[in-house]
């Protein structure tokens, strides 16, 4: 499989608001006002890091057999 290919495959799963969401990242504009779910996601995901519970690139892909 393509890069191509892969891409538009994950395209095909998002939802219109989803696809209107990364046209306008992938087009560096900025929204007017953020989803509510997408801030308590990025809060979540923040407080997971200063927790130290992620994994780096290199662990995940040693994990993963790459």
């Amino acid at each position: 499989m393509t890069t191509k290919q892969a891409i538009h495959e994950i395209v095909e799963r998002l939802s219109e608001e989803e696809a209107e969401q990364l046209l306008a990242y992938l087009r560096e504009e900025e929204p007017e006002e953020y989803p509510e779910e997408l801030l308590e996601r990025i809060a979540q995901a923040k407080a997971e890091i200063e927790r130290g519970d992620f994994v780096t690139m290199e662990q995940l892909e040693k994990e993963l057999g790459l």
